[in-house]
């Protein structure tokens, strides 16, 4: 498959998706990145960590964006054409976005335009935010995880020491979520979707 990773700012996708991008990777799926933040200038993370967290989940195909953060409702149209380009560009199996029920304004933004310029034929999976989903969602689809793509996801997310201070960002936490979605579907581990669209 030919997968395409939205993440609003650089460390969304990591926490929420990281060891689904880990066993796509490992299965040989082309999977690329795109980050549309940093984050604020005071809190955000640096491209440095971004490149770092790449790294360590294997994935080569990646672009970081400069769009302000909290700001995206304001270029809604910027992003859908940066979006319409970016399904010229890679012709995606399957796109990775946030949930529906997401209440970051920056999440929001992402979702409703990728949802208008992949309107046909795509797989959409949306993710959930531990922190910013604060509505009911049905995570309907689940990908299992072995450790070593918890792993994984735990060492992308630890390039971040600029966001070390979040409480969902720590280990204990990750792992935690992961067992109970682990549970949700009779695996030990995985990370749970909410399904959008899937197509066969």
């Amino acid at each position: 498959m030919n997968i395409l990773a939205l993440s609003p700012h650089t460390d969304d996708v990591e926490i929420k998706a990281g060891g689904t991008i880990a066993r796509f990777i490992e299965e040989g799926h082309t999977v690329t990145m795109i980050a549309f933040s940093t984050g604020n200038s005071q809190t955000g993370a640096n491209r440095s960590e971004f490149e770092a967290a790449m790294n360590a989940l294997g994935v080569t195909q990646y672009e970081l964006c400069d769009y302000k953060t909290r700001h995206f409702p304001e270029t809604r149209q910027h992003i859908l054409d940066r979006l319409v380009a970016l399904r010229a560009r890679f012709w995606p199996d399957l796109v990775l976005i946030p949930c529906t029920t997401d209440r970051h304004q920056d999440h929001q933004a992402i979702t409703a335009e990728a949802l208008r310029a992949f309107r046909e034929n795509v797989r959409i999976l949306g993710y959930i935010s531990p922190r910013s989903h604060t509505l009911p969602v049905g995570l309907n689809c689940f990908v299992q995880l072995e450790q070593r793509h918890l792993d994984a996801k735990l060492a992308a997310i630890s390039c971040y020491q600029s966001q070390a201070g979040k409480p969902y960002l720590r280990a204990g936490f990750i792992r935690a979520l992961a067992h109970v979605q682990g549970v949700q579907c009779g695996a030990e581990f995985a990370e749970g979707f909410e399904g959008i669209r899937w197509v066969i």
